[in-house]
């Protein structure tokens, strides 16, 4: 029969390289400080005031303007599928609203925080007259009507009139 054997060892001991825990330690740094980056990032109107962009983002960053859309590019832009404009009234996923998607692609957030703020909530902005845009969706808001921007509140029902097929569109067609 085989006779088992004891081997002995000596008690292991573990050294670390000085450095070594440093490099963990900004590893985990940057990966967190790139998860709270996109996490304050946000889209056009859907931030809430004194939200993500109040605080030490807005030392961070410059806010732009929303890109300019639809004829003549005389809209802006309020949601990656919605162009509006005094005068034009608003476009909901048509040719004319297409380049508005690029705004989900630019790292910089864009803002339309010149224009009043509308909806039940507040949440949402003037877009044209007589409508209230937020990022996903439009209404009609007797509190957008715009005097003195471009044509006069006697010419705003032919604008309303343009968006009288809003209404006959299907729940899924209206929010995008």
């Amino acid at each position: 029969p085989a006779s088992a054997t004891h081997l002995t060892l000596p008690p292991l001991t573990l050294t670390r390289h000085p450095t070594a825990g440093m490099q963990g330690g900004v590893g985990v740094v940057m990966v967190v400080g790139v998860l709270v980056g996109a996490a304050t990032a946000c889209f056009i109107t859907n931030c809430p005031p004194g939200g993500k962009r109040s605080g030490h983002t807005t030392q961070l960053a410059h806010f732009r303007t929303c890109t300019s859309c639809g004829p003549g590019l005389r809209g802006r832009c309020m949601g990656p599928e919605i162009c509006c404009g005094p005068g034009l009234g608003c476009f909901l996923g048509t040719r004319e609203a297409r380049m508005c998607r690029s705004e989900n692609l630019v790292p910089l957030t864009c803002t339309n925080t010149d224009l009043n703020t509308c909806g039940r909530m507040r949440e949402g902005r003037c877009a044209a007259s007589g409508i209230c845009c937020t990022e996903m969706r439009c209404e009609f808001d007797s509190s957008c009507l715009m005097e003195g921007r471009e044509g006069s509140v006697e010419e705003q029902p032919i604008e309303r009139q343009r968006l009288a097929i809003l209404p006959s569109l299907s729940d899924i067609q209206w929010n995008l």
